[in-house]
């Protein structure tokens, strides 16, 4: 006689697979269906000779079964089907793995996948099932272990370094974590998951750093908006020195700037405090405050802006500032919007003055293009009208228009040592057809400590 199990496998194949065309709800049972209908495709089946349903078919139903239709224990059903058949169909044990983790029997699915890892042991999609079972089952020192000899095995498996960095700041060891980080990095730059955990390291995570910058921007009178480079200069040119320490807590990281200033023949300093507290997964904020008692800077400053992770990398802002001037105060409202590409990181943020008669409105895009880690790269900014994050003193604000370029390159000489430098090319409006053209140049250094 035709057995009833393989005609209950035919079944549940076929209505899995035609489901959808029939526009049958996911929510059907579909171990009812297949109850109901057995006994009518038994008495049309005359041939007992009939072989098993092929393999391929049975596999596609189990995945369908699994992501498709949420029914883990049929999906079950059909790979251990297919491991009596073929007990060396690797992919299906991997799956058959998978699947009793999703459900809870991390005994099994760990037996299961060690011995296909122990049977295949350069087969790096066993090693990386076998790392998620143990890690969703908060086994990282197991984890650590396979990934040990996995990369043994393999040294450029860039999957098993971002793992590692997973169970590595699961087990509270940031240190360890950012250097898996970057050998992934220089494996895959382009790698965005973990350039994006690097990235909340640096935010969140990493060691003391120091950093010292400073800015020189050369000006002359212009007759139209366009002329940016200036060569005779027509005025005392700006400049601007930066000192600024980081240090990390719990909560999320601080850091303290001092900025000393020469415009105009005057001298003027700005101390601000900053910190980016981590709210939840995918989620963190910017407190920003900032004190001058001299006027080439705000009297005061006050920002506040929360992120948030969003699907498919992208990330969104919104948030405000607030300016306290010896004549007036100012509320700027700010938004941003984020997207990784690949190697490269797209930002376009605005801001928003509202007036009593009218308001202002500047936006800044910035263009990043990672290079050979997550903090060597190059960046092209472009930007129209003032804003306090990118131009901090009080001169700017009364501008009634610009645009400036700028063009910033980062590289890594060391896993403590950090320099960048740029230039720019911006023209301001100063007064109604009264023009100013600025040529910018930038220079840092960083180190972590």
């Amino acid at each position: 006689m035709f057995s009833r199990n393989l005609v209950k496998e035919f079944l549940f194949i076929s209505l899995v697979l035609w489901m959808p065309v029939f526009g049958l709800s996911q929510d059907v049972k579909v171990d009812s269906l297949v109850q109901d209908s057995t006994q009518t495709l038994e008495n049309i089946m005359e041939n007992p000779s009939t072989e098993s349903i092929n393999v391929d078919s049975l596999f596609t139903a189990a995945k369908k079964a699994a992501f498709e239709l949420k029914d883990f224990q049929s999906a079950i059903d059909l790979c251990e089907s297919i491991l009596t058949q073929e007990p060396e169909n690797y992919d299906n044990r991997i799956f058959l793995g998978r699947l009793y983790a999703w459900t809870g029997q991390y005994d099994q699915s760990i037996a299961l996948l060690k011995m296909v890892v122990h049977e295949q042991k350069y087969f790096d999609d066993a090693r990386s099932a076998l790392v998620d079972v143990y890690s969703w089952n908060k086994q990282f020192s197991e984890a650590l272990e396979v990934i040990r000899v996995g990369l043994e095995e393999n040294p450029l498996n860039s999957d098993l370094y971002y793992k590692k960095a997973i169970c590595l700041r699961s087990l509270s060891e940031p240190q360890a974590a950012q250097i898996a980080l970057q050998n992934l990095m220089r494996l895959d730059p382009g790698h965005v998951q973990g350039r994006s955990m690097l990235d909340s390291f640096s935010k969140a995570e990493s060691l003391r750093k120091i950093t010292v910058a400073y800015n020189y921007n050369r000006l002359a009178d212009t007759r139209t908006q366009w002329q940016a480079l200036v060569g005779a200069v027509s005025m005392d040119p700006w400049h601007l020195m930066t000192i600024e320490g980081a240090q990390t807590f719990d909560f999320g990281p601080i850091i303290a700037r001092y900025s000393l200033a020469r415009r105009f023949q005057q001298v003027g300093m700005q101390f601000e405090l900053e910190s980016y507290p981590n709210i939840r997964k995918g989620t963190y904020a910017y407190i920003g405050l900032g004190y001058s008692g001299t006027e080439l800077f705000p009297v005061a400053r006050f920002g506040a802006e929360l992120f948030q992770n969003l699907p498919r990398d992208y990330e969104i802002s919104l948030g405000s500032r607030f300016l306290h001037l010896e004549y007036e105060d100012i509320i700027m409202y700010t938004g941003s919007l984020g997207k990784y590409i690949g190697n490269y990181w797209f930002n376009l943020r605005s801001f928003l003055v509202p007036g009593a008669s009218a308001s202002t409105f500047a936006w800044n895009l910035v263009s990043r293009r990672y290079l050979k880690d997550a903090e060597t790269y190059l960046e092209v900014n472009l930007s129209q009208g003032e804003s306090p994050d990118l131009n901090p003193g009080v001169a700017e604000l009364a501008y009634l228009g610009s645009w400036r370029l700028a063009v910033q390159f980062q590289r890594k000489l060391d896993e403590v040592n950090l320099l960048k430098s740029g230039f720019s090319l911006a023209n301001i409006e100063v007064r109604e057809n009264a023009y100013r053209g600025d040529t910018g140049f930038f220079l840092s250094y960083s180190r972590r400590f």
